[in-house]
């Protein structure tokens, strides 16, 4: 009993060390299992590298393969495509050009009074008979502004036919020296539809007495085309009555009030509303595209620089003075306006309106 208790106080007998052979060979074991493992492990990513890449080769393959047909596919495609595109468009320039050769004999049949705006002799022709015709009028006639309104609605027909020969879809695109033909034969029109209501104005004032209102005794005149566009009214002082201070055309809704220095003036309003613009193709700026503002090097660095203070603080300055019109560049331009002589045509039209302010401020007093 004595000596199981003393073991059990001393504990277990400490183990034997280990020879060095016995070391070397725990060692060498456990250098061939640790490569073996390597090894295997080696192996197992070899294989799952190589099932990878066949996998990424046969779906390379079928790609391809897709690719080549889809390529296939798409070429044969396009060349029915190409060929029904050739097809329908060479179809559809025969259609056109069949309408247009169908138009012009309906127009032949037809003994229009209106030319066909391809025959170019045809349509000089026309153009010089009308420009020609009412040029002048006959003593004891009397000018009739719906006959004028009806040959300018005869001429508005025409420049919508070559409009349509021009931007239409009906018909064979014009060449280049037709669309050329084309713009100077509608200029033609509106330069002559402008003289023709211009001459019927002048006459209108020529005989202004034969076309008085019954209710003011002044020239009144109003005129139009139903269903179109077209409208044309005019008004002259004749009386010079000061008390009829406005007008209005009725049938327009128009209504004007004149001016006190006019009231005594002789002087005429026209009101025309064409279905064209007349004035902007005699400008000479007309068509004049204005070219795309490009950011040069001084106006970059301006740009940058408005974030100072000194700079921002005279661009300030200077639009204030702009805005404000203190700047010395304007008060310098108006001094020598003032000094500058006026022209005598001038001072003599000015006079004449100081005149006639006195004399209608006279007869108000």
């Amino acid at each position: 009993v004595a000596i199981e208790t003393s073991r059990k106080i001393m504990g277990p007998r400490p183990k034997s060390k280990l020879s060095k052979a016995e070391k070397d060979k725990l060692k060498r074991e456990e250098a061939e299992k640790r490569a073996k493992e390597f090894e295997e492990q080696r192996q197992r990513e070899e294989k799952e590298r190589l099932e990878e890449e066949e996998r990424e080769r046969q779906a390379e393959e079928e790609r391809a393969r897709l690719k080549a047909l889809e390529n296939e596919r798409f070429t044969e495609e396009s060349e029915k495509l190409k060929t029904f595109t050739e097809n329908q468009r060479s179809a559809l320039d025969e259609w056109k050009q069949s309408r247009l050769h169908r138009k012009q004999w309906e127009h032949y049949l037809s003994c229009a009074e209106l030319p066909d705006p391809r025959d170019e002799q045809s349509f000089n022709t026309f153009m010089n008979l009308f420009e020609g015709e009412g040029e002048t009028l006959e003593e004891g006639a009397q000018p009739d502004i719906s006959v004028t309104l009806k040959n300018v609605q005869k001429c508005l027909t025409l420049s919508e036919e070559i409009n349509t020969y021009l931007y239409g879809d009906g018909y064979p695109q014009p060449t280049e020296q037709e669309k050329q033909t084309f713009l100077k034969a509608l200029q033609r029109i509106r330069l002559a539809l402008s003289r023709k209501l211009d001459v019927a104005t002048i006459q209108y004032m020529v005989e202004a007495d034969r076309h008085v209102d019954s209710e003011t005794y002044n020239l009144s005149v109003e005129a139009s085309i139903p269903g179109t566009p077209l409208t044309y009214c005019l008004w002259g002082n004749v009386i010079k009555n000061p008390r009829l201070k406005n007008f209005s055309f009725k049938e327009h809704s128009f209504v004007l009030e004149l001016p006190k220095p006019l009231l005594l003036a002789d002087v005429a309003v026209r009101l025309l509303l064409p279905p064209f613009d007349p004035l902007s193709p005699s400008c000479h700026t007309h068509g004049y595209q204005c070219p795309a503002p490009t950011p040069t090097a001084a106006l970059e660095k301006e740009k940058g620089r408005r974030g100072d203070g000194g700079e921002g603080k005279e661009l300030g300055t200077e639009a204030k003075e702009i805005m404000t019109g203190d700047s010395n560049g304007s008060r310098e331009a108006e001094q020598k306006a003032e000094e500058t002589p006026l022209p005598q045509e001038i001072q003599g039209n000015n006079k004449v309106e100081n005149g006639e302010k006195q004399e209608s401020e006279g007869e108000g007093g």
